[in-house]
């Protein structure tokens, strides 16, 4: 119910209401590149943050690195500052490690540990 990826997706029932979906932070591929990558796309969380109906927000989910099209890993610093932008709000923070955790990058045991911050929840399989 909160996957663009199945929402948006062949059956899908389109994007609910009380979800909100930021860009991916592709370095790569996407809008902002530079030095200032990780604070340009964090700000589309943090209007997130600010532009839900009462102010307060649930929770933000995030793979540590994007994997549905590939693996996309997130500027340095982003999850910092989405992690502050979130909780401010009232929210929860938490990192789908399903496809990217359990040491699948490398020296790290789990994707958010290379961006040093400590989510409130981490998911490791979903039904």
């Amino acid at each position: 119910q909160i996957s663009p990826y199945k929402f948006l997706g062949k059956g899908g029932g389109g994007k609910p209401k009380h979800v909100h979906v930021v860009p991916c932070p592709d370095t790569y591929r996407g809008e902002f590149r530079g030095e200032d990558a990780a604070e340009r796309y964090a700000e589309a969380v943090h209007k997130a943050c600010e532009g839900s109906e009462d102010g307060k927000v649930a929770a933000f989910f995030i793979e540590s690195g994007m994997s549905v099209a590939g693996v996309v890993l997130p500027p340095q610093g982003y999850l910092r500052r989405c992690y502050d932008y979130v909780r401010a709000a009232g929210g929860v923070c938490v990192a789908d490690e399903v496809q990217t955790g359990f040491g699948r990058f490398g020296s790290y045991f789990w994707g958010f540990e290379q961006q040093g911050v400590v989510p409130d929840i981490v998911t490791m399989g979903l039904i």
